[in-house]
């Protein structure tokens, strides 16, 4: 699915994500009672939020209970933000925005999950 098209089924829906695998874009069903798309449209609110989301991503890639997980979460991030740095139109900074923060949250309940199901002796008896 493109970049445009991920965009429209997004921006169709309205403006809730609910995680549903890493890097996903899939929209929740609860969304018929979010209110509307508005976006931001201060420049410096915008990078400071994006800089955040980033550092918040790569803390939460920290949380992860596999090297492995954490160098894909990691890179992953800092390939996305590269990728999109040079993005100029509102609406997509905004999607974007949206969708690391989408990505924080499973990152977060990702490495919850995995660290208590490591940690867990019966869950260790299966290896």
């Amino acid at each position: 699915m493109s970049l445009t098209s991920t965009k429209r089924l997004f921006t169709s829906t309205m403006t809730r994500m609910r995680p549903v695998a890493f890097f996903s874009t899939a929209p929740s069903p609860s969304d018929a009672t979010s209110p509307p798309f508005t976006p931001t449209t201060s420049s410096q609110s915008t990078r400071s939020r994006a800089l955040s989301l980033y550092r918040r991503l790569l803390r939460a890639s920290r949380q992860m209970p596999t090297p492995n997980r954490r160098n894909y979460i990691a890179s992953k991030t800092r390939l996305e933000y590269r990728k999109h740095m040079r993005i100029t139109d509102a609406e997509e900074i905004e999607f974007c925005l949206r969708l690391a923060d989408t990505n924080l949250d499973t990152v977060m309940v990702q490495a919850e999950h995995l660290s208590r199901l490591f940690n867990d002796p019966e869950y260790q008896n299966y290896n």
